[in-house]
């Protein structure tokens, strides 16, 4: 199968320890991260010469961000596959804004060769598990279906991290209950993928004799190769004194298990799957959660676990593509002589040949629609933005947040993922003439509930640029309510250290305040965006006609 391409920019990366370059050298080699900011829980799959890689996306809609790729080094966001938020729960609506970090938890993709079809299975802590489904990843993607609710029984709150297996004529859903101590229990799934269809049998617990966790299984991946069913996953290890995640993997002959006798396990008297007594792999922050993939490259097949960082930092949990090999049935990821441990320069692409792209940032609001790389905190109020009403402009209208001052519960609030640079520049140009008495609006940093940003504010007829934050509101200066057009610019660095600076020109910057340490939170890294509400009435707006955000 092969699907059409939309065009990104590109850019060059490295996190942590390795300062410089990620992702595409363009010397036929690259560097780890090959996504160097928040694509946390990611899950990943191979159709054909397409690749297609699913996130996390929490409270964010439209949720569960698409990405595709050709090479596994060079990506693209191509889709966002849940346009509403509200048919999962109320609670992640604007008007609510319940569920901070919440509702989108570690998706998992597949594709059904029977009926050509792709389906997202995701969970909520709260709410339960749930499905989309579409036959093109580019296009339009179902409604939300409700494949198991949580209701408070055995099956009620707590689950998360599935994994879907589609097997011969049958379909099978893993899933990890953390309420319980993070066990982890295999269940039959109907042949459409919209209901679990039993209470699930127990597959993996804590303190297992083979693979000895701290707590059961998370970041679950079921799938089959060469006959045998292999349930990967990560969980906490003790390494030096350290509780650190790490990735490990089970094997069995049979989808329930082999008994001691060498029978099959069944459902109602289930056997035991083999452990890997080593991770597969380890390393700093943690690379642990994600799964395994082949490519089809002119030298051969070639395999590869694509995982993200566990351990949050200012960019989120990135992810990095490690190259593996399969050793007596058991995959490992190696990479020259160095096996079971995270690589991060100097890798050969699978693809030497590709073209060197990183997903969009910047944007001049053009099109009639956003761009996909744009997602609003919570269900936004459809009715209190535009961008056909002033072309060219993304227009924002304000409207009161739940609680007055408190930009955290601003509806309508837009943020896009940033990407971990040594040196990073976002200008935002804004036309004010539309504000009113009462409006704050202005350039946004967030991460989580963490909100950091720079704006303009209208207080008894008199305009001020400010400093806003969760906490506070800081005047910078006050000027001529006469200006009509502000641009506000942010810098940081490889640390996420922030300036801010504004402009009533375009040309001359005014430094506002400096030495700002922006922050991750919540296991979010740090988005960049635009807030906009009134603290008095339902009324005024601004037109943002682009941002510009430069990297090196």
């Amino acid at each position: 199968m092969m699907f059409k391409l939309e065009n990104s920019r590109t850019q060059n990366y490295d996190i942590g320890r390795y300062r410089g370059r990620w992702g595409d050298l363009g010397n036929g080699k690259y560097n780890n991260p090959v996504l160097a900011g928040d694509f946390s829980d990611p899950d990943i799959i191979r159709v054909g010469e397409d690749y297609f890689l699913i996130c996390s996306t929490m409270q964010l809609s439209p949720g569960l961000t698409v990405l595709h790729s050709r090479d596994l080094v060079n990506w693209s966001i191509i889709n966002n596959a849940v346009r509403d938020l509200t048919q999962i729960s109320q609670n992640y609506n604007w008007n609510k804004m319940n569920g901070y970090s919440r509702c989108i938890w570690a998706p998992c993709i597949t594709y059904n060769k029977k009926n050509s079809t792709f389906y997202i299975h995701f969970g909520t802590p709260d709410d339960g598990f749930f499905m989309v489904k579409t036959r093109d990843p580019f296009g339009e993607w179902s409604d939300v279906y409700e494949v198991k609710k949580a209701d408070g029984s055995r099956f009620g709150f707590g689950w998360d991290d599935c994994s879907v297996l589609w097997d011969d004529d049958k379909a099978y859903f893993v899933a990890t209950n953390f309420a319980d101590n993070y066990k982890g229990y295999l269940f039959k799934l109907s042949d459409d993928g919209t209901t679990v269809l039993d209470d699930g049998v127990l597959i993996h617990a804590p303190h297992d004799e083979y693979a000895p966790l701290e707590y059961g299984p998370e970041a679950n991946k079921l799938f089959k190769k060469d006959g045998k069913y292999y349930f990967f996953h990560n969980g906490c290890h003790t390494v030096e004194g350290a509780t650190v995640r790490m990735a490990f993997i089970m094997r069995s002959d049979c989808i329930y298990g082999i008994h001691p006798d060498g029978t099959p396990g069944t459902f109602d008297n289930p056997g035991r799957y083999e452990h890997i007594k080593e991770p597969i792999v380890q390393g700093f922050r943690e690379p642990c959660q994600g799964n395994i993939v082949d490519a089809i490259t002119p030298q051969g097949v070639k395999w590869y676990f694509f995982t993200h960082h566990g351990s949050t930092d200012k960019d989120g949990r990135p992810c990095s593509l490690l190259p593996l090999e399969w050793q007596n049935g058991w995959p490992i990821v190696k990479y020259g002589e160095v096996e079971g441990r995270m690589i991060w320069e100097n890798i050969e692409k699978p693809f030497p040949d590709s073209k060197k792209i990183i997903p969009q940032t910047s944007d001049d609001f053009d099109s009639a629609k956003l761009g996909h790389q744009w997602m609003w905190s919570f269900q936004p109020r459809a009715d209190m933005y535009s961008l056909t009403e002033r072309p060219g402009y993304l227009r924002l209208y304000a409207y009161r947040p739940l609680v007055e001052d408190k930009i955290e519960t601003a509806g309508n609030t837009l943020l896009e993922r940033n990407y971990r640079y040594n040196e990073n520049v976002a200008t935002a140009k804004f036309d004010i003439s539309g504000m009113a008495e009462g409006q704050n609006a202005g350039l946004l940093h967030a991460a989580g509930r963490f909100h950091y940003g720079i704006g303009v504010s209208v207080e008894n007829g008199r305009r001020y640029i400010k400093i806003v934050s969760n906490d506070s509101r800081e005047t910078i200066t006050e000027f001529d309510a006469s200006v009509k057009t502000v641009w506000f610019k942010s810098t940081w660095d490889f640390d996420f250290v922030n300036s801010f600076y504004y402009s009533f020109d375009g040309t001359n910057y005014m430094p506002a305040k400096d030495n700002i340490q922006l922050r991750g939170n919540d296991y979010r890294g740090d988005y960049i965006g635009f807030y906009n509400y009134n603290n008095i009435s339902e009324s005024g707006y601004v037109d943002i006609d682009y941002i510009k955000v430069e990297s090196n």
